[in-house]
């Protein structure tokens, strides 16, 4: 008798879109439990619709009954909870998976770049503006989380991928098993709340910074990247992008739309293809260019595993 959290997760992706779909799964996520779903009078052999049925009326009643905010929390809810909570929560596991490197080796105060950690020796960042020249085998060295104290630590790492379409270099770390590898989700849905890490409060002596919005349009373009409804700030190219009902890695931001000014964001599964493509592109001494991630956006792209060629991604630099 019952189902457990991961049957209700799928019977929701398959009956609901939108708002209301990112509105469950962070009921599922945050306010019911395994074993009341396991408690529950759902069979593992009930349908879909039969399972979201059975939700529909207690995530109502969730946000119909919303524990009491906390001062300071943000004013908008999702499912009944200052979101301003749930991302404040969600920080300190996504904070593992940022890093940063600086405009300036020898001068901090030039400022930051955001990068996001997508596995254990890999992270990601932009390729574009001053990340334009760089070549496979540049030596980079980047701050990341350290798992024994609170501080970031200096990781070496060299250029192992660059795709001038998908506006992402991947960075190969020398430590094995040096980076916290987050959890990721590939599915995106107009409506999908986020929030994202970058560097854009250059202003400060920390210039980490955190802004929320929705995933506005997931058709993809040219470039094979979707669009948030927010502006995206000067350093939060290279920045994570988290579901906020799952605090899962969703995409890495890589600046703004020039009509819009909203934020563009590369989605988590054309760069994880791109990431896991370059152990079996590389080829030592030579440049080369490879077909990636053939039949998304009704074609293919050209992924530029060494050199710097290729057209720019059309987002200005952030």
């Amino acid at each position: 008798m019952g189902i457990n959290k991961d049957r209700a997760q799928v019977a929701c992706r398959a009956i609901l879109r939108g708002t209301e779909l990112g509105t469950m799964l962070l009921f599922l996520d945050s306010r019911q439990t395994e074993a009341a779903l396991l408690r529950s009078s759902l069979q593992s052999g009930d349908g879909d619709d039969v399972i979201v049925d059975y939700l529909r009326p207690m995530a109502a009643a969730a946000t119909a009954q919303p524990p009491a905010a906390q001062p300071g929390a943000g004013s908008e809810l999702v499912c009944g909870t200052p979101i301003g909570d749930i991302i404040r929560g969600r920080l300190p596991n996504a904070s593992k998976h940022m890093a940063h490197l600086l405009c300036d080796a020898n001068d901090p105060a030039k400022g930051r770049e955001a990068a996001t950690v997508v596995s254990q020796d890999t992270l990601v960042t932009f390729a574009h503006e001053t990340h334009g020249s760089w070549h496979i085998g540049k030596k980079v060295t980047v701050m990341a989380h350290d798992e024994h104290n609170s501080h970031r630590r200096p990781i070496s790492c060299t250029v192992a991928g660059i795709d001038k379409t998908l506006d992402v270099v991947a960075l190969k770390a020398h430590e094995s098993g040096a980076l916290v590898a987050p959890d990721v989700d590939s599915t995106l849905y107009a409506g999908l709340s986020y929030f994202l890490l970058g560097q854009s409060t250059q202003a400060q002596s920390d210039p980490s910074s955190v802004s929320h919005g929705v995933v506005s349009a997931t058709q993809l373009d040219a470039h094979l990247h979707v669009r948030g409804d927010i502006q995206s700030g000067v350093g939060d190219s290279g920045g994570g992008v988290f579901a906020t009902h799952s605090g899962k890695l969703i995409a890495m931001c890589v600046g703004a739309d020039k009509q819009t000014k909203k934020a563009v964001f590369a989605p988590i599964a054309p760069v994880l293809q791109f990431v896991n493509s370059l152990a079996t592109t590389e080829v030592k001494g030579q440049s080369r260019s490879v077909a990636a991630a053939e039949g998304m956006s009704g074609g293919s792209h050209q992924l530029q595993v060494a050199g710097t060629g290729g057209k720019c991604v059309e987002v200005e630099a952030e």
